[in-house]
């Protein structure tokens, strides 16, 4: 039976037998096949994270009151309705092979057709006023959103008939993760903003320096250099001791010591010298006495 062709139920408690085999899947299966089991939590995770704007199918079924038009709940727009799992019309299907050259022979007649109906227009519109332009334009943008129209998805699912709506972005997702135009624009904005400061701080500081500079009075030059800071005395010892202070000679002083450097020069007469030996050999005669030696 075709999804597209199925009537939508009346009543809401006919998909309850669905939703609890959905449920129960993942523990039935896990014994026998747990990666098929693994794989239906994923998909019933999916099913139950995916938001609604009415209620469940269980809050449905329990209220009194009728939902309008006979519709169920409204679901967010995806290609699969999550109360039956059915796609929706011109979502998947089963597609036979060897289609690809009619394909292409198709779309390059459209193309060709659309050219000529193109054409067509053109010539038509050359040979009419201002005003009967005006009014072919808003026939066709017209004869264009009828055709729109008709290839648009049903908003409601086929098989159950429940209406699918979009959902609502959520504010506080947005704000951490912006999209990457704004990402783009904020970065473009901040570099740009850290460029004019550097740039306004540089023109402050050659602004100072240029005032500290007419400011400071003109340096005089000097006609002897300073050698204040050069040390007189040489950095190095001397490696020979410094000579002696020399004396200034006076008259009264240099006669008295020539008197003592002739008495100093005066030799002993031949006498005196014997004498002089003959003492010594007496007094180291008695010596050798006193200590028992002679």
């Amino acid at each position: 039976m075709s999804l597209s062709s199925s009537p939508a139920p009346a009543s809401t408690t006919a998909f309850e037998p669905t939703i609890n085999h959905i449920l129960s899947l993942p523990n039935l299966l896990q014994p026998i096949s747990p990666s098929h089991a693994a794989l239906h939590l994923a998909r019933l995770r999916l099913l139950y994270s995916v938001p609604t704007d009415g209620q469940s199918s269980s809050e449905s079924s329990s209220s009194s009151s009728p939902s309008p038009r006979g519709i169920r709940d409204k679901l967010t727009l995806g290609g699969w309705c999550n109360h039956c799992g059915g796609l929706r019309k011109g979502m998947g299907g089963a597609q036979t092979g060897g289609r690809g050259q009619v394909k292409d022979k198709e779309k390059e007649e459209k193309t060709k057709a659309i050219r000529e109906r193109a054409r067509k227009r053109v010539r038509e519109l050359s040979n009419l006023t201002e005003d009967e332009r005006e009014e072919k334009k808003m026939a066709r943008k017209l004869e264009i959103a009828g055709a729109v129209q008709k290839r648009r998805q049903p908003p409601e699912c086929t098989t159950c008939g429940a209406v699918y709506t979009r959902p609502k972005p959520d504010k506080k997702t947005l704000a951490e993760f912006p999209s990457s135009r704004k990402t783009r624009k904020q970065t473009a904005e901040a570099k740009a903003k850290e460029e004019s400061e550097s740039l306004a701080l540089k023109a402050k500081i050659e602004a100072a320096v240029k005032v500290e500079r007419q400011i400071q009075p003109p340096q005089t030059l000097l006609s002897h250099p300073v050698f204040s800071h050069i040390p007189s005395s040489p950095p190095n010892l001397p490696t020979h001791p410094p000579p002696p202070p020399a004396k200034h000679s006076g008259g009264p002083a240099s006669a008295t010591t020539d008197v003592a450097k002739k008495k100093k020069k005066t030799k002993k007469s031949g006498l005196s010298k014997l004498l002089a030996e003959n003492r010594e050999r007496n007094e180291s005669a008695k010596g050798a006495g006193m200590w028992g030696l002679g």
